[in-house]
């Protein structure tokens, strides 16, 4: 009987341990990004060379940036190892096609991940197929940059 108590406390210390890291790990990466600017260097695998493009962590709830032309700000949802980025509202400048494009391209990405992972100093976006979307490098743009 007492072995079977003993198991019993062993089991509700684990699964406690389990939930507490689970909860512990959203909002360790939730903090761990917020403060954080990255830019963009690859969009689906293609280099981002016409207008730089950025992603900065504002809270936990919250990221804006330039999407090449214009500026954006989104909603973010950080859920055990899902991210989603959604409400996305954006200003209203032209600039050439080609800068649209891009801009474009990397806004379709944004809205399409659904996790992040860090890769030495990248940060790579990841979308439902496990395809990288966007490939972000630390950014000094007056913020405290990427954590190593």
């Amino acid at each position: 009987m007492r072995r079977i108590r003993w198991l019993l406390v062993f089991v509700a210390l684990v699964a406690a341990a389990c939930r507490s890291a689970s909860t512990s790990t959203t909002a360790d990466r939730a903090t761990g990004l917020v403060g954080t600017s990255w830019r963009a260097e690859q969009i689906n695998g293609r280099a981002v060379d016409i207008a730089p493009a950025t992603l900065s962590f504002d809270s936990p709830t919250r990221v804006s940036g330039r999407a090449s032309c214009n500026l954006y700000a989104a909603m973010l949802t950080l859920a055990g190892d899902r991210v989603r980025i959604e409400r996305l509202s954006t200003s209203r400048m032209a600039c050439p096609p080609p800068v649209m494009d891009q801009e474009h391209r990397f806004l379709t990405a944004l809205v399409e991940v659904v996790s992040l992972h860090r890769h030495g100093e990248r940060l790579l976006l990841i979308d439902e197929d496990g395809r990288v979307r966007l490939a972000l490098g630390p950014s000094s743009a007056g913020r405290r940059g990427a954590p190593g």
